[in-house]
Parts: structure tokens; C-alpha cells; sequence
């Protein structure tokens, strides 16, 4: 689970780099390199030097990645249809709303930080 939203999050960001999976997800950084390197083994992300610091590694989701991560959001979104649909059409109107609300809840006291480097 920790690794799919790993790979999410890589592939939703431009410049994306270890520490601020860290922050963002309030992960330790021994844990967050642990599971980078896992990743990177597997060959569904890639570290790019930066052009400037050297030191400085960007992720990078690879073709492969990005097929796992297909697959997972596929597999997602068949579980969920699969939940709701014996549930009648108001109450999947109120579920939306509720995980929206949860999302704008949980978003607002994130503080923004990731955002800010798309």
C-alpha cells in the first residue's frame, strides 16, 4: 500500500525527490529510502541527478511503473464499483460528498506543503 502511493505521488510530481515524500507523508526517511531503493530495484522509478547539484536526486517513474500503477488504479476502481453497486444512486450521491468533505478536511490540515512543487 505504502509503495503504490509512493509511486502515485512520483508520477504526480514534476520534481519529486525522497525528502519530500518524507514530509509529505510523515514516513521516516530511513523508511522512505528503504522503499525508493526497493522500487528502484524493481525498476518502477528511476533517481535523476539534478543538472545543478549533483547530490540532489529526482524521482522518476519508469514505462514499467507506470503500468503497475495502471494496473493497481484499475484494480482500485474495480473493488470500489464492485461496493457500491447495490447501493442506490442518493446514497452514492451522499457517499461522494462525505469523501469529499473528508478530502477537503484532510488537504486543509496538510498545510499545502507538497503542492507548492508541482
Amino acid at each position: 500500500m505504502s509503495e503504490a502511493m509512493i509511486l502515485y505521488e512520483i508520477d504526480k510530481r514534476k520534481r519529486c525527490t525522497a525528502s519530500q515524500l518524507s514530509g509529505y507523508f510523515d514516513f521516516d526517511k530511513g523508511y522512505v529510502s528503504r522503499m525508493i531503493h526497493k522500487l528502484s530495484k524493481q525498476k518502477l522509478i528511476e533517481r535523476v541527478s539534478d543538472n545543478q547539484d549533483k547530490r540532489k536526486k529526482y524521482l522518476h517513474i519508469t514505462e514499467k511503473g507506470q503500468k503497475v500503477l495502471k494496473e493497481l488504479s484499475d484494480n482500485a476502481s474495480h473493488d470500489v464499483r464492485r461496493m457500491i453497486e447495490k447501493i442506490d444512486l442518493e446514497q452514492v450521491n451522499s457517499l461522494i460528498q462525505s469523501m469529499e468533505e473528508i478530502e477537503k478536511i484532510l488537504s486543509a490540515n496538510k498545510g499545502g506543503r507538497f503542492d507548492e512543487e508541482k
